[in-house]
């Protein structure tokens, strides 16, 4: 185990403590802690103003949390944001997921494509819901859907005008095909 205590860190692999203004590995198995963390890999604990990680298999706790490929654990700050997937719990201000199989909670949560556990907030977006989504405000979620929406307004796109707003509890059972009639030219 190794302890690292510098202005700026930059090694290839990693696997202790490192406390530093800008932590940059790319392989992490410890504990980065400052106010810019850097890993391709981390496998454990990232603390700071940004941390951004490839992938990320641990906890990040910052202002600003990334990660380009999956995150399998934890995002806890302002800001989080799991480019390809989250597998695990975003809760922040602002949560983003291209894909999310576990649970986002704040203020405002998105998920591009696939939802496939819980959102709660204020607002939450799913490209396609296959879960819950539980918000103070408004809920929305795509066409071929397929859950709960539990909110004062709960929206779901690309449906008939009547089944499009659905406030307090909506059951969503996804697209009937040919429900909606589309020109191909």
């Amino acid at each position: 185990m190794e302890i690292s205590l510098r202005l700026t860190s930059k090694k290839e692999k990693y696997s202790g403590l490192e406390l530093a203004i800008i932590n940059r590995t790319d392989e992490s198995r410890g504990v980065q802690v400052g106010g810019v963390n850097y890993a391709k890999e981390s496998r454990g604990v990232q603390v700071g103003g940004i941390n951004i990680a490839g992938e990320s298999r641990g906890v990040q706790v910052g202002v600003i949390n990334g990660a380009d490929e999956p995150s399998y654990g934890v995002q806890a700050g302002g800001i989080n944001v799991a480019e390809k997937s989250s597998y695990g719990v975003q809760v922040g201000l602002y949560n983003n997921a291209k894909e999310s199989r576990g649970v986002q909670t704040g203020l405002y949560n998105e998920t591009k494509e696939s939802s496939y556990g819980v959102q709660a907030g204020v607002i939450n977006y799913a490209g396609k819901l296959r879960g819950v989504q539980l918000a103070h405000f408004l809920n929305i979620c795509g066409e071929d859907s397929k859950g709960m929406q539990l909110g004062a307004i709960n929206w779901r796109s690309g449906v008939p005008w009547y089944s499009r707003l659905i406030p307090i509890v909506a059951i969503r059972r996804g697209a009937k095909k040919g429900s909606i009639e589309r020109k191909t030219e």
